[in-house]
């Protein structure tokens, strides 16, 4: 039998993180047909949400993608907001906490609360 595996390199850990943000972008490309005329800023943040999530999860979503998706067509900072609102709602937010407000914060345009994160 082969030994277990029990660490991974840096650069070994950066390739298998760039394989999965890959699949993000493709993923929030499906979801949101017009992610590629998003700003950056809400490109980022769709990514980062579909990392955590998963696209199923993103796609089952009765309340986030429905607003993101109404906001991408109209454009209007108000629909913007609520997306914000829909994420702080959600059981996700619950969950993953300071990170949903944060994309929350970054899809509604606006300035990034408190120390931006370090990598």
């Amino acid at each position: 039998a082969s030994p277990r595996m029990s660490s991974i390199t840096e650069e070994e850990c950066m390739a298998l993180l760039d394989v999965d943000i890959d699949a993000a972008l493709g993923a929030a490309r499906r979801l949101v047909p017009s992610f590629d005329s998003l700003t950056g800023e809400r490109q980022r943040a769709l990514v980062n949400m579909t990392l955590n999530r998963g696209e199923q999860r993103m796609r089952d979503s009765s309340k986030i993608l429905p607003a993101i998706l109404h906001a991408s067509a109209t454009g209007n900072p108000e629909d913007w907001h609520k997306v914000k609102e829909a994420i702080a709602g959600s059981q996700w937010a619950t969950q993953v906490g300071r990170r949903a407000t944060r994309l929350g914060e970054m899809l509604a345009g606006e300035p990034l609360a408190g120390p931006a994160p370090t990598a």
